[in-house]
């Protein structure tokens, strides 16, 4: 399984509505796919057909194929796992149906802020995870995350730890307009393949203070993170994300 970070997502937005125009990945000499079957089974069909880098976003378009007998609704996003270079991004969303017996052409994607935020500038692989339900809402078909790599494949070093890297960068706190109070690598729980890997503490230019948390999962399930018992100086939060 590859390597998957994951940053807090309330977090990040949070972040990202500083200044979402200010940053974001260079569109040229955008990275390329190979057309790819993504799931073939239970009379469900999905092909990668294209990567696509426009000015503001990465779009995978998808070619949805329902050879059942019924309706279905097909859903993506980061709860089923998507990622790109191995961080859990938000981007990705789907949520469409397609009759039975019917095909549909979809395009999912990823903002070019968003991931310049994780200090992506070189897409090398992208995972997709899909929720297939009936019409019942009752759940037709899960997949795990499924790995895409793109021509930049091997030519990118996804071990590396890029968005601590371009969140303490100057460059990045003067585009966003925010204070780096913080940052420290601090391994402050690692249990079971689940490693707290960095925390930041930040100031936007209301004064409003966040927290940001890094977490790497390394063991060959996915799960869910929660914080709760918060506080700040002794002073228990009432709620926490």
């Amino acid at each position: 399984m590859p390597l998957m970070k994951k940053t807090l997502a309330v977090c990040l937005a949070a972040l990202m509505l500083f200044s979402l125009s200010a940053v974001g990945a260079s569109a040229a000499d955008g990275p390329t796919i190979e057309e790819t079957v993504l799931v073939d089974e239970s009379d469900v069909k999905i092909t990668a057909t294209k990567l696509e880098v426009t000015g503001t976003a990465a779009e995978i378009t998808l070619t949805l194929e329902n050879n059942s007998d019924k309706s279905l609704t097909f859903h993506s996003s980061k709860d089923y796992g998507n990622a790109v270079n191995g961080y859990m991004i938000d981007g990705g969303y789907l949520n469409t149906d397609v009759a039975a017996g019917k095909k549909s052409r979809e395009t999912v994607k990823f903002s070019l802020d968003e991931l310049s935020l994780y200090g992506i500038t070189d897409i090398a692989s992208i995972e997709l995870g899909f929720c297939i339900e009936d019409e019942n809402y009752d759940e037709y078909l899960r997949t795990a995350p499924i790995h895409l790599d793109t021509s930049l494949t091997g030519s990118v070093d996804e071990t590396a730890d890029t968005y601590l890297a371009a969140i303490t960068s100057d460059s990045l706190a003067s585009a966003l307009n925010y204070t780096l109070d913080y940052a420290a690598q601090d391994a402050l729980y690692d249990a079971a393949g689940i490693r707290l890997v960095s925390e930041a503490l930040l100031t936007n230019q209301s004064g409003d203070q966040m927290m940001l948390t890094e977490f790497e999962n390394t063991s060959d399930t996915q799960v869910i993170i929660r914080l709760s018992n918060i506080s700040i100086n002794g002073l228990q939060l009432q709620r926490g994300s």
